[in-house]
């Protein structure tokens, strides 16, 4: 040990030190292994007879399992982002003038827009009673009638 130099001496320290940290861990202060516990099938003895459970009461559980599994549903939560935010009315082609407000036309001057709707001529922001003008596209137009949003459509035969 004389010959050996000063860093070689610490080297073999701290080998030796680890060394036995590992060894006490593992042995010393580890728990002990303990086997595994196998599960057996349900076992009563009943004065001296063992009976066991039979497959025919296992194949039994099985359909009931697969009832409850089955049963299971999943809630939604609300609207479907990809599916559009306005969609356009159907218009009723039995008896097209059944309400007071039907899209009759719109008529583009520049860049603003007035459409016709029943016997009025309004643009996009204003009001006809609780009727309020939304936004105004080529062949339809979004108002408001109270809380509830609707579009009105022009029919191809109708577009000007």
């Amino acid at each position: 040990m004389a010959s050996l130099k000063k860093s070689e001496k610490r080297l073999i320290a701290l080998t030796g030190s680890i060394v036995v940290t590992f060894v006490l861990n593992q042995f010393v202060c580890g728990e002990p292994e303990q086997p595994q516990i196998e599960t057996a099938e349900k076992v009563e003895a009943k004065s001296g007879v063992v009976e066991q459970t039979s497959p025919e009461v296992k194949k039994n559980v099985r359909p009931r399992v697969k009832k409850t599994l089955n049963q299971v549903r999943f809630t939604t939560w609300g609207r479907d982002p990809f599916w559009e935010a306005f969609r356009l009315a159907e218009v009723d082609p039995v008896n097209p003038d059944s309400s007071n407000f039907v899209l009759r036309g719109v008529i583009w001057k520049g860049d603003e827009a007035h459409v016709l709707i029943g016997d009025a001529v309004l643009k996009e922001g204003e009001s006809s009673g609780d009727l309020k003008i939304l936004d105004i596209d080529k062949n339809r137009v979004v108002c408001k009638k109270g809380r509830k949003v609707i579009t009105l459509v022009l029919q191809n035969d109708e577009m000007l």
